[in-house]
Protein backbone atom coordinates (compact mmCIF):
# COMPACT_ATOMS: atom_id res chain seq x y z
CA UNK A 1 0.00 0.00 0.00
CA UNK A 2 1.38 3.43 -0.97
CA UNK A 3 1.56 5.32 2.33
CA UNK A 4 3.39 8.18 0.59
CA UNK A 5 -0.02 9.34 -0.66
CA UNK A 6 -1.30 9.82 2.89
CA UNK A 7 1.34 12.37 3.71
CA UNK A 8 1.37 14.11 0.39
CA UNK A 9 -2.31 14.87 0.90
CA UNK A 10 -2.29 15.42 4.65
CA UNK A 11 -4.67 18.22 5.58
CA UNK A 12 -3.21 19.40 8.86
CA UNK A 13 0.12 20.89 9.80
CA UNK A 14 2.98 18.70 10.88
CA UNK A 15 3.61 18.75 14.60
CA UNK A 16 6.00 21.71 15.16
CA UNK A 17 8.48 19.51 17.00
CA UNK A 18 9.12 17.73 13.69
CA UNK A 19 9.09 20.83 11.48
CA UNK A 20 12.00 20.86 9.00
CA UNK A 21 14.65 23.58 9.02
CA UNK A 22 14.86 23.60 5.21
CA UNK A 23 12.15 23.32 2.49
CA UNK A 24 10.67 19.89 2.97
CA UNK A 25 10.58 18.49 -0.58
CA UNK A 26 10.67 14.92 0.64
CA UNK A 27 7.93 15.48 3.19
CA UNK A 28 5.92 12.51 2.00
CA UNK A 29 8.81 10.15 2.53
CA UNK A 30 9.57 11.42 6.00
CA UNK A 31 5.94 11.34 7.04
CA UNK A 32 5.73 7.77 5.72
CA UNK A 33 8.28 6.81 8.32
CA UNK A 34 6.09 8.37 11.02
CA UNK A 35 2.89 6.65 10.02
CA UNK A 36 4.76 3.38 9.57
CA UNK A 37 5.93 3.79 13.16
CA UNK A 38 2.30 4.08 14.16
CA UNK A 39 1.28 0.94 12.31
CA UNK A 40 4.27 -0.95 13.68
CA UNK A 41 2.72 -0.52 17.12
CA UNK A 42 0.15 -3.02 15.91
CA UNK A 43 2.80 -5.71 15.66
CA UNK A 44 4.81 -4.75 18.73
CA UNK A 45 1.70 -4.79 20.87
CA UNK A 46 -0.26 -7.47 19.03
CA UNK A 47 -1.65 -10.00 21.46
CA UNK A 48 -4.48 -12.42 22.04
CA UNK A 49 -5.12 -10.79 25.41
CA UNK A 50 -6.94 -7.54 25.97
CA UNK A 51 -6.27 -5.13 28.78
CA UNK A 52 -8.80 -6.22 31.43
CA UNK A 53 -12.10 -4.39 31.48
CA UNK A 54 -12.57 -1.47 33.89
CA UNK A 55 -8.87 -0.64 33.71
CA UNK A 56 -7.07 2.30 32.07
CA UNK A 57 -6.01 1.71 28.44
CA UNK A 58 -4.15 4.83 27.38
CA UNK A 59 -0.91 4.46 25.35
CA UNK A 60 1.35 4.12 28.40
CA UNK A 61 -0.98 1.50 29.86
CA UNK A 62 -0.77 -0.44 26.61
CA UNK A 63 3.02 -0.27 26.62
CA UNK A 64 3.20 -1.44 30.21
CA UNK A 65 0.76 -4.29 29.60
CA UNK A 66 2.56 -5.38 26.41
CA UNK A 67 -0.77 -6.67 25.20
CA UNK A 68 -4.03 -5.43 23.80
CA UNK A 69 -6.73 -6.09 21.24
CA UNK A 70 -8.07 -3.93 18.41
CA UNK A 71 -9.86 -1.43 20.66
CA UNK A 72 -6.74 -1.01 22.80
CA UNK A 73 -4.45 -0.53 19.79
CA UNK A 74 -6.81 1.83 17.98
CA UNK A 75 -6.81 4.14 21.00
CA UNK A 76 -3.01 4.30 20.86
CA UNK A 77 -2.96 4.79 17.09
CA UNK A 78 -5.47 7.61 17.41
CA UNK A 79 -3.22 9.33 19.95
CA UNK A 80 -0.10 8.74 17.82
CA UNK A 81 -1.65 10.35 14.72
CA UNK A 82 -2.86 13.34 16.72
CA UNK A 83 0.61 13.73 18.21
CA UNK A 84 2.05 13.73 14.68
CA UNK A 85 -0.28 16.56 13.70
CA UNK A 86 -3.10 14.69 11.99
CA UNK A 87 -6.80 15.12 12.67
CA UNK A 88 -8.06 11.68 13.60
CA UNK A 89 -11.10 10.02 15.13
CA UNK A 90 -12.09 6.68 16.60
CA UNK A 91 -14.53 4.44 14.69
CA UNK A 92 -16.44 1.51 16.18
CA UNK A 93 -17.16 -1.19 13.58
CA UNK A 94 -20.39 -3.03 14.46
CA UNK A 95 -21.14 -5.95 12.20
CA UNK A 96 -24.64 -6.66 10.93
CA UNK A 97 -26.25 -9.85 9.68
CA UNK A 98 -25.93 -10.46 5.98
CA UNK A 99 -28.55 -8.54 4.04
CA UNK A 100 -29.41 -6.15 6.87
CA UNK A 101 -29.82 -2.52 5.86
CA UNK A 102 -27.16 -0.60 7.78
CA UNK A 103 -29.18 2.59 8.16
CA UNK A 104 -28.17 4.76 11.14
CA UNK A 105 -30.71 3.81 13.79
CA UNK A 106 -30.85 0.14 12.86
CA UNK A 107 -27.57 -0.26 14.73
CA UNK A 108 -29.46 0.08 18.03
CA UNK A 109 -30.77 -3.46 17.53
CA UNK A 110 -27.20 -4.74 17.58
CA UNK A 111 -25.52 -2.54 20.20
CA UNK A 112 -26.68 -4.68 23.13
CA UNK A 113 -26.50 -7.99 21.28
CA UNK A 114 -23.55 -10.34 20.92
CA UNK A 115 -22.78 -9.04 17.45
CA UNK A 116 -19.09 -8.95 16.59
CA UNK A 117 -17.26 -5.65 16.52
CA UNK A 118 -13.93 -4.12 15.60
CA UNK A 119 -12.16 -0.80 16.24
CA UNK A 120 -10.30 1.35 13.70
CA UNK A 121 -9.04 4.90 13.30
CA UNK A 122 -9.85 7.48 10.62
CA UNK A 123 -7.23 10.03 9.60
CA UNK A 124 -8.13 13.19 7.71
CA UNK A 125 -6.36 14.02 4.44
CA UNK A 126 -6.88 16.83 1.94
CA UNK A 127 -8.98 14.41 -0.14
CA UNK A 128 -11.13 13.05 2.63
CA UNK A 129 -11.08 10.66 5.56
CA UNK A 130 -8.98 7.50 5.37
CA UNK A 131 -9.49 4.39 7.51
CA UNK A 132 -6.48 2.85 9.27
CA UNK A 133 -6.99 -0.71 10.52
CA UNK A 134 -5.81 -1.71 14.00
CA UNK A 135 -5.16 -5.39 13.25
CA UNK A 136 -3.06 -4.95 10.10
CA UNK A 137 -1.15 -2.16 8.30
CA UNK A 138 -4.05 -1.66 5.88
CA UNK A 139 -5.45 1.73 4.88
CA UNK A 140 -8.60 2.38 2.84
CA UNK A 141 -6.90 3.77 -0.24
CA UNK A 142 -8.62 2.50 -3.40
CA UNK A 143 -7.12 1.47 -6.72
CA UNK A 144 -7.32 5.10 -7.90
CA UNK A 145 -5.29 6.24 -4.89
CA UNK A 146 -8.29 7.95 -3.35
CA UNK A 147 -9.27 7.64 0.33
CA UNK A 148 -12.50 5.89 1.25
CA UNK A 149 -14.08 6.74 4.63
CA UNK A 150 -14.91 3.90 6.98
CA UNK A 151 -18.68 4.07 6.41
CA UNK A 152 -18.20 3.48 2.66
CA UNK A 153 -15.56 0.76 2.83
CA UNK A 154 -17.95 -2.20 2.65
CA UNK A 155 -20.15 -0.89 -0.18
CA UNK A 156 -17.03 0.06 -2.17
CA UNK A 157 -15.07 -3.09 -1.32
CA UNK A 158 -14.42 -3.94 -4.98
CA UNK A 159 -12.26 -0.83 -5.27
CA UNK A 160 -9.59 -2.32 -2.97
CA UNK A 161 -6.80 -4.79 -3.59
CA UNK A 162 -6.40 -7.38 -0.84
CA UNK A 163 -8.51 -5.75 1.89
CA UNK A 164 -8.78 -7.43 5.30
CA UNK A 165 -11.55 -10.07 5.56
CA UNK A 166 -13.90 -7.94 7.66
CA UNK A 167 -14.41 -5.57 4.72
CA UNK A 168 -16.53 -8.29 3.08
CA UNK A 169 -19.11 -8.09 5.87
CA UNK A 170 -21.84 -5.43 6.23
CA UNK A 171 -21.22 -3.13 9.16
CA UNK A 172 -21.89 0.24 10.74
CA UNK A 173 -18.85 2.49 11.09
CA UNK A 174 -19.92 4.41 14.19
CA UNK A 175 -17.75 7.44 14.72
CA UNK A 176 -17.02 8.36 18.30
CA UNK A 177 -18.30 5.14 19.91
CA UNK A 178 -15.82 3.30 22.15
CA UNK A 179 -17.75 0.53 23.87
CA UNK A 180 -21.20 -0.91 24.38
CA UNK A 181 -21.17 -1.23 28.17
CA UNK A 182 -18.89 1.46 29.59
CA UNK A 183 -16.01 -0.85 30.51
CA UNK A 184 -13.09 0.96 28.86
CA UNK A 185 -12.88 4.51 30.20
CA UNK A 186 -13.76 6.28 33.41
CA UNK A 187 -16.18 6.72 35.09
CA UNK A 188 -16.97 3.11 34.07
CA UNK A 189 -20.73 3.61 33.97
CA UNK A 190 -22.73 0.74 32.47
CA UNK A 191 -23.70 2.63 29.33
CA UNK A 192 -22.16 2.89 25.82
CA UNK A 193 -19.14 5.20 25.77
CA UNK A 194 -19.08 7.99 23.21
CA UNK A 195 -17.11 10.96 22.05
CA UNK A 196 -20.40 12.83 21.74
CA UNK A 197 -19.40 15.43 19.11
CA UNK A 198 -18.09 12.72 16.77
CA UNK A 199 -21.05 10.43 17.43
CA UNK A 200 -23.67 13.13 16.89
CA UNK A 201 -21.84 14.21 13.75
CA UNK A 202 -22.11 10.61 12.49
CA UNK A 203 -25.82 10.44 13.28
CA UNK A 204 -26.44 13.77 11.59
CA UNK A 205 -24.56 12.87 8.43
CA UNK A 206 -25.91 9.33 8.01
Amino acid sequence: MNLFWVFKHRSTAINPRFAPVTPFQVGGLRMTVWITFGTLLIFVLWSLWAIPEFMEREPMDLLKAQSGLCYDRSRTLDKVYKWLGFESRHVYILFADSGVETSPWQFLRYVFSRSKSHAVTEVKTSRGWLMVDSNSPWISLNSNMMPVPADQVHVRKLEFQHPPPFVELPFWAIRGMYSRKGQFYRPFVFFPEFNWPDFLSWVGSS
